[in-house]
């Protein structure tokens, strides 16, 4: 899933962080935190919203579940060198 924030690029931030969080019944998110820090505020929060309110809602057999995702900022460079930005 790409989820690097278009605002990012010109600075051409990197980072990792984990995001945690636990899945009620009905497929939605709750208890939703950071473990860590990517460094940046601007990733930090598009790494919250990429995990959760991009894949939700969850299925129901994930309901009372908790998990920990890990997302991973960079930027990679295509056959003719320009920087493309992606999630790793």
């Amino acid at each position: 899933m790409r989820c690097y924030p278009p605002a990012a690029r010109p600075y051409q931030l990197r980072g990792a962080v984990e995001v945690a969080f636990c899945v009620q019944p009905g497929g939605t998110a709750d208890q939703v935190s950071l473990k860590g820090t990517t460094g940046s505020g601007l990733l930090d929060s598009a790494a919250r919203g990429c995990v959760v309110q991009r894949a939700a809602p969850f299925p129901a057999e994930a309901a009372g579940g908790c998990f920990t995702v890990p997302v991973r900022f960079g930027l990679a460079t295509d056959e003719r060198g320009r920087r493309n930005a992606h999630p790793r």
